[in-house]
């Protein structure tokens, strides 16, 4: 898998619908720059500002995902897994698990799936999320909640009277965003993170599974 992941870049920009907040993040959900527009005023309002960042941020693990899958293609992985024989590397006979649950599914399909995962469940629980904030209550606020699959909400909050440019803006959620980030990947709940390079892996990874276990004789 680590062939795949190499393929795509590592790191990945994007903006939201307005283009008023750009971000660059890596392939494990870091966040190496943010830049919010000094006429961001022009085309959002103060409410609009968190859910375009969280935009821009999903924005950024599609875009890294849709590469890493053309990469993929383009370098031939997913052909050498396609042409996968599990059964010229057993070195005795050996009887793979036989998965009853598996159904022929293309790269497509995969594809989708990952970025299903990446938009969230909204019925999950709110165990495994991490929250981070900066500022007070008559100061510039960001505030930043994560969890294992990504961005899960941003909320900025701008005092009365404030002029806030879009620097001063970019600076409280880039502060959150890392707190947050921190305490995800130091958290000791036992749970594996599970970042875009690791969705794209699973989607590689069901196709060679596909090879232990064939169309052919899905049930």
């Amino acid at each position: 898998m680590q062939e795949a992941f190499s393929a795509g870049p590592s790191n990945t920009t994007a903006h939201d619908s307005t283009g008023a907040v750009q971000v660059t993040v890596t392939g494990t959900g870091e966040l190496n720059q943010v830049v919010v527009s000094e006429n961001w005023h022009l085309y959002l309002d103060q409410n609009g500002i968190g859910p375009a960042f969280v935009q821009a941020v999903k924005n950024a693990e599609i875009k890294r995902l849709e590469l890493t899958s053309i990469a993929a293609a383009e370098n031939g992985t997913i052909d050498r897994l396609e042409e996968l024989d599990i059964t010229s590397a057993t070195p005795t006979s050996f009887s793979p698990p036989q998965p009853s649950h598996y159904q022929p599914v293309s790269v497509e399909q995969m594809l989708e799936k990952a970025l299903r995962k990446l938009d969230g469940d909204p019925t999950e629980s709110k165990v495994g999320e991490f929250t981070a904030s900066v500022g007070g209550e008559n100061e510039l606020y960001a505030s930043i909640t994560l969890n294992k699959n990504g961005i899960v909400d941003c909320s900025v909050r701008i005092p009365w009277g404030m002029d806030a440019g879009g620097g001063r803006i970019a600076l409280a959620i880039s502060e959150s965003y890392n707190q947050a980030y921190r305490q995800r990947i130091t958290s000791n709940d036992g749970d594996s993170e599970i970042s875009p390079s690791t969705l794209i892996g699973e989607a590689i990874q069901a196709i060679a599974n596909l090879q232990i276990h064939p169309p052919s004789d899905a049930r």
